[in-house]
């Protein structure tokens, strides 16, 4: 057996080790029973039949690809939370592929492994994409295989390559808008490259053009309607100077500092800043081999930068023109490039700096890993779920001021779907829905007197609890407890009439 064989074989097995343990690092933190209320309306999508999930993305501002994916899974494999983490988790891993695949063939072993490592220990994979019930993980596999079949079709095209270059930019863009735009992008720069070096193969690109548009033709006059109702109403905040930090945070800072003793934020700073130290010299590094070195390398790490970056400067520019539209979650779906950008640069340092952006990569990923495991095992969820199941009977009404744990489709519409939920806030009692910009249902005080069983009143325990409307019409009511279900803590008050 040849040298060369040998050394394959075990590039083969290394590769394939890195992704097993990477899935076994990510299923880990998917055997909890602790949602937020993107990840609870995720599972409400779930619930819904093919048709009404179209009906409700008539009114949100995400494309139905991946709630399809989650009700088909969920119909095989049973209406489970693990199932829908799986999802998540499935994502990542067939991104993975990509790097022990298409990356490695390209861009050689180690930015193959390189690529993986970051997939796994990158600031916010674990917790954003690996462990959440949300279409991150496939907008950023739909992204990063469209960056790579294009620049597969730019060296060496065939037919399969141009036809699964449609599928995943057509996938994509059915995943979530962000990633639409990134692969705008994605065929803006190989159309570009093709009539600067390739005119012969325009035809094939004309063609592959036609047939995405026709492809997403029936979701993009719903699109232009999602424009519409954003550009009037929308829940994002308006930008600020701490908005820019919060995305350098995002991207670099592994973990939260708040709530962490003195070490690990020291430990998370010294992460953070050696990861941006790196993606700044690497840009540089990068810009320099494109254009003063002709380096092919350099223009492929280039133009995968700038296909994350520029749906951001999109979305940043569409906020501060007409209305806030971008939020650091919305970096998502170009981020497996970022990562190949990173890959394709540090594959080629010298064993020292290697050495020491190795140390950086996985100190992210020991503390990304450890607030990860925080947030979704030392939760008060399963104790507050147990109570509260214990206690409200089937007549029984939650009332409550945190907005996103009442809402229809949210955190209680999950662990309780049965029960009718309202919010409750500045004296007024009404249904709230985030679709279509944040809808109020106002609930009558007839309806609410019309309640025969006991109000369960969740109040933020930052805020007064409001109680006078039922003092004053001869209810009692009683404290019970503080808990919390995932991110949302508050205390429990036991509203009975007399």
């Amino acid at each position: 057996m040849s040298q060369n064989r040998l050394c394959k074989r075990y590039s083969n097995v290394i590769f394939t080790a890195a992704i097993l343990l990477s899935v076994g690092v990510m299923v880990s933190l998917c055997f909890n029973n602790s949602v937020w209320f993107d990840e609870a309306y995720s599972t409400f999508m779930a619930r819904q039949s093919y048709w009404g999930i179209i009906e409700q993305n008539l009114t949100d501002v995400h494309p139905p690809l991946y709630y399809f994916v989650l009700k088909l899974v969920t119909s095989v494999f049973g209406y489970n939370l693990l199932v829908m983490k799986l999802v998540s988790v499935a994502g990542v891993t067939a991104t993975m592929v990509l790097g022990a695949t298409l990356v490695r063939r390209r861009f050689g072993d180690r930015a193959g492994l390189l690529f993986i490592l970051l997939l796994l220990c990158g600031p916010c994979m674990l917790s954003e994409c690996a462990a959440m019930v949300r279409m991150y993980s496939w907008a950023m596999f739909f992204v990063t295989a469209s960056g790579l079949l294009a620049y597969e079709i730019y060296e060496a095209p065939t037919k399969a390559k141009w036809i699964f270059f449609v599928l995943a930019s057509v996938a994509g863009m059915y995943t979530h808008t962000y990633a639409l735009i990134a692969i705008g992008f994605v065929y803006l720069f190989l159309l570009i490259a093709m009539i600067r070096n390739r005119k012969g193969r325009l035809r094939g690109w004309i063609l592959c053009a036609a047939a995405t548009f026709v492809l997403y033709a029936p979701w993009f006059f719903v699109l232009l309607r999602q424009v519409g109702m954003v550009s009037g109403n929308y829940w994002i905040a308006p930008l600020s100077l701490s908005s820019f930090a919060e995305y350098a945070k995002f991207l670099f800072l592994p973990g939260k500092l708040s709530g962490n003793p003195a070490a690990v934020k020291v430990l998370a700073i010294a992460a953070m800043a050696g990861l941006a130290l790196a993606a700044v010299l690497f840009a540089v590094w990068c810009v320099r081999g494109a254009f003063w070195k002709k380096r092919k390398r350099d223009w492929a790490a280039l133009l995968a930068l700038g296909v994350f970056l520029l749906p951001a400067v999109l979305g940043i520019g569409f906020s501060l023109a007409v209305r806030p539209v971008f939020i650091a979650r919305y970096l998502l779906p170009g981020i497996g490039l970022f990562w190949l950008f990173f890959a394709i640069e540090a594959s080629r340092l010298k064993k020292g700096w290697l050495a020491a952006f190795l140390c950086c990569v996985l100190l992210s990923g020991g503390l990304s890993y450890n607030q990860t495991f925080q947030e979704e095992y030392f939760t008060k969820t399963d104790e507050a779920v147990s109570y509260l199941k214990e206690e409200v009977g089937e007549e029984d009404v939650f009332l409550t001021n945190l907005l996103q744990l009442g809402e229809q489709g949210g955190p209680l519409a999950y662990y309780f779907p049965e029960q009718e939920s309202w919010c409750y806030q500045n004296g007024e009692f009404f249904k709230h829905y985030t679709n279509g910009g944040g809808t109020d249902v106002v609930v009558s005080e007839d309806q609410v007197e019309g309640v025969n069983g006991t109000f369960w009143y969740l109040c933020d325990p930052k805020k007064e609890p409001e109680t006078a409307w039922f003092t004053d019409r001869g209810y009692t009511v009683t404290k019970e407890k503080s808990t919390g279900i995932d991110l949302y803590s508050f205390d429990v008050y036991r509203i009975v009439k007399e």
